[in-house]
C-alpha cells in the first residue's frame, strides 16, 4: 500500500490558512462590529431620551420652586411689615415704617349731606391701591383709585322744589398711616352729577353738570379688616363705614 506523503500538501494547507486569516475572520469580525455598534447606538438613543425626560423635569420642579419662593417672599415681606408695627392698642405713630407687600381694597358705604347747600344723600366707595407704597417710599403711605355712586336730594332754588340726582365720583387718594388706628388721606378728581328729570323736575332743561371734587378725609380703623371713613371734601360731606376686601 502506498503511503501518503502530508508534506507534499503543505503549500495548500499554508494557503487555506491564509485564506481564514483573510477573508473569513474579518468578515466576521466585521458583522459583530455591526451588532454591538447597532446595539449601542439603540441603548444610546434610550438614554438620551431619559435624559431629555430628566431635564424637562427638572425644569418644570425648577419653575414651581422658583413660584413658591416668590410667593414666600411676598408673604415674608407682608409679615416683616406687621413685625415692625406696634401693637394694636398702642398709638405710637408709624408714618415712618414704610409699607412692604399689597394693600387690600376697601368698600364703604356713607351718607352725608351737601358741603356748600342743603341737600342730604347716601352712597357707597370702592377704593382700589394702585401703589402699595406710595410717592414717597421713606414712609408709610399709599395712592389708590376711589369710585362710587351717590343719590342726593336738594332743593331746587330756580323753582322752590326738590331736585334728585345721581353722583358719580371717580377720584385719585393719597393716604397717610399716622398710627394703627388712624389714617388720613387727600382726595382729588371730578363726579358727574346726573339729573335723570332735569333741573325743577324738568322745568329748566339741564340734565346733567361736572363737579371737582377735592379736599381731606380720615379713616379710623376700629380693627385691621373694618373702619370708620370721614370724608370733608367738596361737594359732599360724609360720613361711614366700611371694610378691607
Amino acid at each position: 500500500m502506498r503511503q501518503i506523503n502530508f508534506f507534499s500538501f503543505r503549500p495548500l494547507i499554508i494557503l487555506f490558512g491564509v485564506f481564514v486569516l483573510v477573508f473569513l475572520i474579518p468578515g466576521t469580525t466585521r458583522a459583530q462590529d455591526q451588532d454591538d455598534g447597532a446595539e449601542s447606538s439603540s441603548g444610546g438613543g434610550d438614554q438620551g431620551q431619559s435624559q431629555d425626560q430628566g431635564n424637562k423635569e427638572k425644569k418644570k420642579e425648577g419653575k414651581e420652586k422658583q413660584g413658591e419662593g416668590e410667593k414666600k417672599k411676598e408673604q415674608n415681606k407682608d409679615t416683616s411689615y406687621r413685625d415692625r408695627l406696634p401693637p394694636p392698642n398702642e398709638s405710637r405713630t408709624i408714618i415712618k415704617v414704610p409699607h412692604s407687600g399689597p394693600r387690600p381694597d376697601a368698600l364703604d358705604f356713607h351718607g352725608g349731606i351737601g358741603a356748600f347747600y342743603f341737600g342730604f344723600g347716601a352712597g357707597a366707595r370702592y377704593t382700589m391701591n394702585l401703589v402699595g407704597n406710595g410717592f414717597v417710599p421713606s414712609i408709610n403711605n399709599s395712592v389708590g383709585l376711589s369710585m362710587g355712586a351717590d343719590i342726593m336730594a336738594h332743593p331746587a332754588y330756580a323753582c322752590h322744589g326738590w331736585d334728585f340726582s345721581l353722583s358719580l365720583p371717580v377720584t385719585m387718594e393719597w393716604a397717610f398711616y399716622l398710627t394703627r388706628a388712624w389714617t388720613v388721606f387727600a382726595e382729588i378728581g371730578t363726579t358727574v352729577w346726573i339729573r335723570p328729570l332735569g333741573e325743577c323736575g324738568g322745568v329748566i332743561n339741564k340734565y346733567f353738570d361736572i363737579w371737582f371734587i377735592f379736599g381731606p378725609g380720615a379713616r379710623w380703623n376700629i380693627t385691621d379688616n373694618s373702619f370708620m371713613v370721614f370724608r370733608l371734601t367738596y361737594p359732599y360731606f360724609s360720613i361711614g363705614y366700611g371694610f378691607s376686601l
